[in-house]
């Protein structure tokens, strides 16, 4: 017996390896272990989820620390190696986590030496089988480098435990054997590695995890790891679910992004995602808003990442954090070495003064990589002196690839700042908001501006900007939108605004205009303002206009009229008059403008006290209109008309009507876009033949203009005709506002069109 079992490797090494697996497979089961001793074994390996004929079964000899050599039971499962006496009790339990070295100097023994995850003294076994040939300890050896292999996909070689067998053909003979199928490992196998972390930290498996990893986000490529889809409960961090979750992303190398917003996670937390990402080299994007955390967790987490010179983070948001002075001082040190192209870095809101905003600016205009690639930086809330001021415009002079600046509510001062910024020639949109503004320092913000060529968008919410210095701005900058929202201009204010933008030669390129809460006290001049504001769409072709009331101004009734000059408007495609409380006048105003109207897509007019009637009359406008698509819900005003009313039905019953004409709009309009996409395809293609085939001449010339001459206009284009916008609302600001309702609701009940169309004729002309 000792010659054989000497001379194993050299006796068996011809015999066919996988059906030697098969063979134990099939002695495990008939395996001498008697009843008693499957029961005792059989209570400790249910409790890790073991599979009775999935594990390798091998009766040997083994020393244990402070024992003697005795026959013991060896078992490998899915994720541990146990050792059992020979009345079943359990003796070693190792996980393949903690598994450090695995050697074999032949096929006559094996020895395992693995380190606990508290207590880092190596343990050691040595392995040798009594009642089996030397291919046991080859299979041995060849199932655990199997296992280990399928649990840790991405880890790098030198990360994983030592496989010392010998002599180097019979390594290489095992070696060779291993195989991974990838196309049954679900997200490079964050599957199983879940499952073996799970049992590592006698956690459960929650298998509404796996089940959305195995067939949503591997069959649909999601590689965004959403902590707000994997934990839904309220549980005080770190809890188990979150600690097995991280650790499987340690290596894992699908998912590409780590998003936790708006999750209390609080310091411990935030260390064990420090230690995720002191392994992780796959990770892009780090999201961390709001996470609760403070200085002391963010000093780690920078040296994590400091000591992972594999690191590939390139959208960092960390904004809502206590990160504090020593906080940013340790995320500068890692910042200003970076090797990556990072391209958005949001430090918003982290509670940083002086010495951590110097740090960090120091830091950016260090870095090259930074300054090439940096496209967004956000820094509102940080608190600015003039030194910081001075190196943000030195960092703005680099950075040649900056396209989205947010310094809001830094108090920053833009004398210094122009003082060492020359010329950036990329920034395109800029957040001044909550920086207060006066006469004094508008000439500075009005050279920052000028010396960003390409700036098309900014922000000047809450400044408290005169009107004069908003119009020097835009004479300025080539601006595409404007931002003046909580700026108390009054209606003066608003009026000169308009009328500049409104008469400016050359005219203005701005197409989106956002007002909201700028009207301030109501004045005699109301009328005219308002007027002007309708003029000043009626001449420039703006997109987009968002003019929101708020809980101290509203418009009211005064937001009538500029609503019926949207009736003969041709360039808005977006409107936002949510919050004036302008009652259910606003709703059959806006039901007469998108019977006319062709080109408003989308509408927010929430907040406006509507009523059910008011409602039911917006959706007989709505359903004569082809071109609105997007229109939220007023979901506050509906909930005032449900507290009112006894049954809710009819109002539920409303709004799935008016969810339903929206989504035949959009529909509709996706349809038309596709046929006049493939129309001007064809007629391309058939123009092009022609010119081919036909010699050019005046009288070819003159057939060809007649082919391609302009479509008669449809019953829908005849029917569009100008609308004196005066009259209408002269006419509908008198009516009757019970009696109009009553006539639309009776016309919407199925009354003869051609009638009800004569009558409100002759009610016209009887007023």
């Amino acid at each position: 017996t000792d010659v054989l079992i000497a001379n194993a490797d050299k006796l068996f090494v011809d015999f066919n390896f996988d059906e030697k697996v098969h063979e134990l497979n099939a002695y495990n089961r008939r395996i001498p272990v008697s009843k008693t001793e499957k029961v005792q074994m059989q209570l400790h390996l249910t409790a890790h989820n073991e599979e009775w004929d999935k594990l390798f079964i091998m009766r040997c000899t083994a020393k244990l620390s402070k024992s003697k050599v005795e026959e013991r039971i060896f078992v490998i499962g899915s994720n541990r190696m146990y050792l059992f006496s020979k009345g079943g009790k359990i003796e070693m339990d190792v996980h393949y986590l903690d598994l450090s070295i695995l050697t074999s100097a032949s096929g006559a023994s094996l020895m395992v030496t693995w380190q606990g995850e508290t207590d880092r003294r190596a343990s050691e076994v040595t392995i040798r089988p009594i009642c089996f040939a030397g291919f046991d300890v080859d299979i041995a050896c060849y199932t655990i480098k199997q296992r280990t292999e399928e649990i840790s996909i991405g880890k790098p070689e030198d990360s994983k435990f030592i496989f010392n067998v010998a002599p180097p053909d019979r390594c290489a003979h095992l070696l060779e054997r291993i195989h991974i199928d990838h196309d049954s490992i679900k997200c490079n196998g964050f599957v199983d590695t879940y499952k073996t972390v799970c049992d590592y930290y006698n956690a459960p498996v929650h298998e509404d995890v796996t089940w959305d990893l195995q067939y949503l986000f591997h069959n649909n490529n999601v590689t965004d790891f959403n902590l707000n889809e994997f934990i839904h409960n309220n549980n005080k961090y770190p809890n188990p679910e979150f600690q097995t979750l991280v650790y499987s992303l340690h290596h894992n190398t699908w998912f590409k992004s780590f998003i936790a917003e708006n999750q209390r996670l609080g310091n411990e937390s935030v260390v064990l995602l420090a230690h995720m990402l002191k392994y992780n080299h796959t990770l892009t994007k780090l999201v961390l808003k709001n996470a609760g955390a403070t200085r002391d967790s963010f000093t780690q987490l920078a040296a994590s990442m400091e000591s992972n010179k594999n690191l590939q983070l390139r959208k960092i948001y960390l904004s809502g954090n206590s990160i504090e002075d020593k906080g940013m001082q340790a995320l500068a040190n890692w910042i200003g070495d970076y090797p990556q192209p990072v391209k958005v870095l949001d430090l918003s809101n982290t509670v940083c003064a002086r010495r951590g905003v110097t740090a960090l600016l120091t830091a950016l205009k260090k870095n090259k990589h930074l300054c090439d690639n940096l496209e967004e930086l956000k820094l509102s809330g940080l608190k600015f002196d003039n030194e910081c001021s001075r190196l943000l415009g030195l960092f703005l002079g680099k950075a040649s690839a900056l396209r989205v600046l947010d310094i809001s509510n830094t108090g920053i001062d833009f004398r210094y700042l122009c003082s060492t910024l020359e010329s950036n020639n990329s920034l395109s949109e800029l957040f001044l908001n909550q920086n207060k503004i006066t006469t004094r320092t508008a000439p500075d913000i009005v050279l920052f501006v000028k010396r960003m060529p390409k700036l098309l968008s900014l922000h000047l919410c809450n400044t408290g900007i005169p009107v004069e210095d908003i119009v020097k701005i835009i004479d300025t900058a080539s601006l595409d939108k404007i931002d003046i929202s909580d700026n108390d201009l009054g209606d003066q204010g608003v009026k000169t605004f308009c009328t500049h933008i409104k008469t400016k030669q050359p005219p203005v390129l701005l197409r989106n205009i956002v007002m909201n809460g700028v009207w301030g006290k109501q004045t005699r001049t109301r009328a005219e303002t308002v007027t002007s504001l309708a003029e000043m769409l009626d001449a420039v072709p703006i997109t987009r206009l968002s003019m929101q009331g708020n809980s101290k101004w509203q418009l009211r009734r005064d937001l009538l009229p500029l609503i019926f000059y949207l009736i003969n408007n041709r360039s808005l495609k977006e409107v936002d008059i949510g919050g004036h409380q302008a009652e259910d006048h606003l709703a059959l105003a806006l039901e007469k403008v998108l019977q006319h109207n062709k080109t408003l897509e989308t509408l927010y007019w929430d907040g406006n006290l509507t009523t059910f009637q008011g409602l039911t009359v917006f959706k007989i406008g709505l359903a004569r209109n082809k071109t609105l698509k997007k229109m939220p819900l007023p979901l506050l005003d509906m909930a005032a008309i449900i507290k009112q009313e006894t049954d809710s039905t009819p109002v539920i019953t409303l709004a799935n009507e008016i969810q339903a004409i929206l989504f035949d709009n959009a529909l509709h309009n996706n349809t038309k876009e596709k046929k006049e996409g493939g129309k001007k395809k064809k007629t391309s293609i058939t123009r092009k033949s022609k010119q081919q085939k036909l010699p050019v001449s005046a009288e070819t010339t003159s057939e060809e203009d007649k082919s391609v001459a302009k479509p008669a206009p449809t019953t829908e284009e005849k029917r569009t005709i100008h609308v004196d916008v005066a009259r209408a609302s002269a006419v509908f600001g008198k009516y009757d506002l019970q009696k109009a309702l009553e006539e639309e609701s009776i016309a919407a009940g199925g009354a003869d069109a051609e009638t009800f169309e004569l009558k409100k004729l002759a009610k016209e002309i009887e007023i």
